[in-house]
């Protein structure tokens, strides 16, 4: 109608516009358009954290602690509360001063195997100081699948190879070497260098020659 005026109370206009929810109520949905879940969670993200403990690249800390055995409960309580270490897959610490009547269960840590490399003191000619200690998580590789490669020790150098076989790898891998070395301060870094490079080539040869399976590469 041309000209006609409508009037609307407050009620009218209340009831226009849209429902308020309040903090508390839970707006009623009706059953047909309800979101239905399908399947699990899933991404990137979420697989990594199921994997946490298996990663492809192992996580590694290193250190060099001057003395392991009165840093232990530092290191256990540190597993215990920082993700960064209880996630961890390998310690690899230097210095050491671990010698062979130091037992390993004095210095072992739950839930991760110890592979020593004591300072000979013979063959560095020093009577104290040095050494490398390797700790691997027992969920990233099995306790069985760790073997001692190459251990080496002079005036110039401290050299502990292990071979692993974490649970996983990469399909293009069957096993991992981990080298750690220890150069004291006295060393010939060249000659320390020299020894670095021809057993890392030796242990490549082994490798290639006597895989993880056993059989020889063709």
């Amino acid at each position: 109608m041309t000209g006609s005026i409508f009037v609307y109370t407050r009620q009218h206009l209340m009831a226009l516009s849209n429902p308020v929810v309040l903090p508390g109520d839970r707006p009623v949905i009706p059953q047909e358009l309800r979101r239905r879940r399908r399947g699990g969670r899933s991404g990137t993200k979420r697989r990594d954290k199921r994997k946490r403990h298996k990663p492809a690249v192992p996580a590694i800390i290193m250190g060099n602690v001057r003395s392991l055995g009165n840093k232990m409960d530092e290191l256990a309580a540190l597993v215990k509360t920082q993700r960064e270490y209880r996630e961890c897959s390998i310690f690899c610490f230097t210095e050491t001063w671990l010698h062979s009547h130091i037992h390993a269960n004095s210095v072992g840590l739950p839930g991760y195997s110890l592979v020593r490399g004591d300072r000979d003191c013979s063959s560095s000619r020093k009577k104290k100081g040095g050494g490398i200690a390797l700790f691997v998580s027992e969920r990233w590789c099995n306790p069985g699948h760790i073997n001692l490669k190459e251990r080496l020790c002079s005036p110039d150098i401290e050299l502990l190879a292990v071979g692993m076989r974490p649970y996983y790898l990469p399909r293009e891998f069957t096993s991992t070497i981990v080298i750690a070395v220890y150069i004291p301060p006295s060393a010939d870094a060249v000659v320390a260098c020299d020894v670095i490079s021809s057993a890392a080539a030796k242990l490549q040869t082994e490798q290639e020659i006597f895989p993880a399976t056993g059989h020889q590469r063709v």
